[in-house]
């Protein structure tokens, strides 16, 4: 379970995502068949309502967010950071 608003590398290895956002959409997406509590923990329901998303739009079923389905999900573009190059002396 990850208690922050943005969660990258284990769950969501891809891109890094607003897990509220996240929430929020999903709420939207599959409001006939679950509600997420939007409280940023990216646990266990949120994973399996990502599935359930993923499958429902022929994408892979992984839990993971990444491109595709940031897209389908009309999630923000994650901000991209860039790591300064190592200095050697």
């Amino acid at each position: 379970k990850v208690k922050n608003r943005t969660h990258s590398l284990e769950l969501v290895p891809t891109l890094q995502v607003n897990v509220r956002e996240l929430q929020q959409a999903l709420n939207f997406e599959l409001k006939s068949t679950r509600k997420l509590k939007v409280d940023g923990d990216f646990g266990s329901n949120t994973k399996n309502a990502l599935m359930q998303f993923q499958r429902l739009n022929k994408l892979p079923a992984n839990g993971r967010v990444d491109e595709a389905t940031r897209k389908a999900l009309g999630l923000s573009s994650p901000a991209r950071t860039t790591r300064a190059p190592s200095q050697r002396k």
